[in-house]
């Protein structure tokens, strides 16, 4: 995750109706696609037609070292027809871009090291001529859900690992509904609250966009949610833009996927966020290894 705001974002400015006309931005590229690692279309399978998208900033507490600070980073949630993925829409490109850049710089150097774990027990190999870079991408994870059978798929996917954790989330059938309202983006909205894996949430949403989604795994409300914190602020998903879809997809890869506990998926995920993968040259080698990040997030589900 970012912590800037740098990120493009779209802002609300069009009312919108059920047929979704007046959107603020109309893709008329060629096919895109939303979903997966994989960058040939024969290594995915089609999920669903992307109608259109939401732009959410995310907001989340976190500590660095003894310091409380606030993470930032925008994502995306793609809704199609039946189907919706909500993921980091920038993930797939830095992820390549770093793939490509560790390839070129291994054939540069011909030998490449990658039998430390921790970048602490090869530091002493570091020299101011040894390139040293770090590597961040975002957000892996990517959520999946069905509307028509209530699933709610997470997966991580990887060049090693692709993992899945399959739920039916109960806690979003029993959403209640207040006498608040209120209007974002010239919206008419109505608050709801709900308490899920040890947070009470609050969310807006809006019945003028009859969607029962929203960020992250978010779902159940009759109308598309576009704002959701926790009472505790440690949370919040606000949603600062929208994009119409001529002709884009949702894709899944077409890869073996691991299936886990949310325990074990979300002890997987803390892992990977937990540690930076670095490199550098030293003695006629690259290394590569991790290093432990400085930020210590929060968990996002503190309870199944």
């Amino acid at each position: 995750m970012e912590t800037h705001y740098s990120k493009r974002t779209y802002i609300f400015f069009a009312i919108f109706c059920y047929c979704l006309v007046g959107l603020s931005q109309t893709t008329r590229d060629s096919i895109a696609s939303f979903g997966g690692i994989k960058l040939k279309p024969d290594q995915q399978q089609t999920i669903d037609d992307v109608l259109f998208g939401v732009y959410y900033q995310f907001r989340q507490k976190a500590s660095e070292g003894d310091k409380t600070i606030i993470v930032t980073d925008t994502l995306f949630l793609a809704i199609g027809n039946f189907h919706s993925l909500f993921l980091d829409p920038y993930y797939k490109e830095k992820l390549e871009i770093s793939r490509k850049a560790r390839i070129a710089r291994s054939k540069k150097i011909g030998r490449v090291n990658m039998e430390h774990d921790n970048i602490d027990d090869i530091v002493h190999l570091i020299s101011i001529n040894s390139d040293y870079q770090e590597e961040n991408n975002g957000d892996p994870v990517q959520i999946y859900k069905d509307r028509n059978t209530g699933t709610l798929s997470s997966i991580y996917n990887a060049f090693i690992d692709n993992l899945i954790c399959e739920q039916q989330i109960k806690e979003f059938r029993d959403w209640v509904v207040t006498d608040e309202i209120d209007t974002i983006f010239d919206y008419p909205c109505r608050k709801a609250k709900v308490s899920y894996a040890g947070r009470n949430y609050s969310a807006w949403f809006t019945p003028d966009i009859p969607v029962s989604d929203g960020p992250w795994k978010f779902h159940g409300l009759p109308g598309l949610i576009l704002q959701v914190e926790d009472d505790e602020k440690m949370i919040q998903y606000m949603a600062i833009g929208l994009q119409q879809y001529e002709d884009a997809k949702i894709v899944k890869d077409n890869v073996k996927y691991e299936n886990c506990s949310l325990k074990d998926f979300n002890n997987f995920l803390r892992k990977e966020k937990g540690r930076n993968a670095v490199s550098f040259h030293s003695g006629g080698q690259l290394y590569m290894s991790y290093k432990q990040s400085p930020i210590t997030y929060i968990e996002m589900e503190i309870e199944e």
